[in-house]
């Protein structure tokens, strides 16, 4: 199910946290999602990434590698990709 652009910002004030980006606050869906960091035999390495979901176009200045706040927590940004339709991007957070 895809959420429309009018839908976003009330889905986001009732779930969301503060996102801070270059000084700009606005609401995100905090996550946090498996990854394989290293796959093969015998097996995989698992590890988890924090994630923030955010409305597209809500951060002039998101570019990997800037400073985010997430709930008061910074990070940086480690990469950043619309889903499917462009209303949402999801950003990956890594705190280094």
């Amino acid at each position: 199910m895809f959420y429309g652009q009018a839908d976003i910002p009330a889905m986001l004030a009732e779930f969301g946290v503060d996102v801070t980006i270059a000084g700009v606050t606005a609401k995100g869906i905090q996550d946090r999602q498996g990854r394989a960091v290293l796959d093969g035999e015998p097996g995989e390495v698992s590890d988890a990434v924090e994630t923030v979901i955010v409305q597209t176009g809500a951060f002039a200045g998101l570019s990997i590698g800037v400073s985010i706040v997430v709930d008061g927590i910074t990070f940086k940004v480690s990469d950043a990709q619309p889903f499917e339709d462009g209303a949402l991007t999801r950003i990956d957070c890594s705190t280094s």
